[in-house]
């Protein structure tokens, strides 16, 4: 499945899992079964990890539709970082971060695992407050 996800409680971290070709419909599909998922808690951290996407069929259009649907201010206070290494995929992210006016220390798009796994190791109140390029 291009967009999948798994929930740790222990780690209070949800990792979004995206690979080949992504596409509006799948993205909103995984979102939708996300934000009913029970265990679910949008006080966990969020990895998005776009490593494994081969083609983006994404839009802006789909990237809007993402915006409206996903919480931003409402409850959602756990820090997100998308993990995007291509050049597309981080414009995408930035997009979307964009989009959704987050603060960085909220939501930070960056290019290895490496950097999504040293920001959210980092206390919130410490987290860079840019997306690193």
């Amino acid at each position: 499945m291009p967009a999948d996800y798994t929930i740790d409680p222990a780690r209070r971290r949800i990792h979004t899992r995206l690979s080949g070709t992504l596409t509006d419909p799948e993205l909103i599909a995984m979102e939708a079964r996300l934000r009913v998922d029970p265990a679910y808690d949008a006080e966990y951290d969020h990895v998005i990890d776009a490593t494994g996407v081969t083609a983006l069929a994404v839009t802006g259009a789909g990237i809007r539709h993402i915006v409206t649907v996903t919480p931003n201010g409402q409850g959602c206070a756990g820090r997100r970082v998308i993990v995007a290494p291509t050049d597309a995929l981080y414009g995408m992210g930035r997009m979307f971060q964009t989009l959704r006016d987050a603060e960085p220390s909220e939501l930070a798009v960056v290019r290895t695992r490496e950097q999504a796994e040293a920001l959210l190791a980092a206390p919130a109140d410490e987290a860079p407050r840019r997306s690193p390029a």
